[in-house]
């Protein structure tokens, strides 16, 4: 029991870590605090700095990222608050598809798109979810039951 509730609130810190930077992302994006990222991601896209438009569209596409992000991170810490606290087989399962089927597909693109600092990033988020996943199949009734 002790070591569900551990991963359990991992889960949680992580909810709340992926929220805080979604939001972070959503209002920040355009500002200076962004350089580091413009920095790493730039690159795969323009061999210069980018012109007016293309850094309004940059900031767009970070805000709407870092709001659905920021809903992601809002969607698991319910999820493990509520349903995977009770340990309801579905809540594990919605968890795991959805951070499969995110993954796959984002990190798909970022190397379709040349964009090794995203592959890097959700390498480290899959961790930090899948970890917890897989410590606790057996408490939802998976493979070790």
């Amino acid at each position: 029991m002790a070591t569900f509730d551990r991963w359990r609130r991992w889960l949680t810190v992580v909810a709340v870590g992926l929220t805080a930077f979604g939001l972070f992302m959503a209002v920040g994006s355009g500002t200076v605090l962004f350089e580091p990222l413009h920095r790493l991601i730039d690159p795969a896209f323009w061999q210069s700095p980018p012109d007016a438009a293309a850094v309004a569209f940059r900031a767009w596409a970070y805000g709407v990222w870092g709001a659905t992000l920021a809903g992601w991170g809002i969607t698991i810490g319910l999820l493990v608050h509520d349903a995977f606290a009770r340990r309801e087989r579905w809540s594990w399962q919605a968890l795991a598809g959805a951070t499969g089927a995110w993954f796959v597909l984002d990190t798909v693109v970022s190397v379709g798109h040349g964009v090794t600092a995203n592959v890097v990033i959700n390498v480290v988020i899959l961790a930090a979810v899948g970890v917890p996943l897989l410590a606790t199949r057996a408490a939802f009734g998976g493979r070790g039951a």
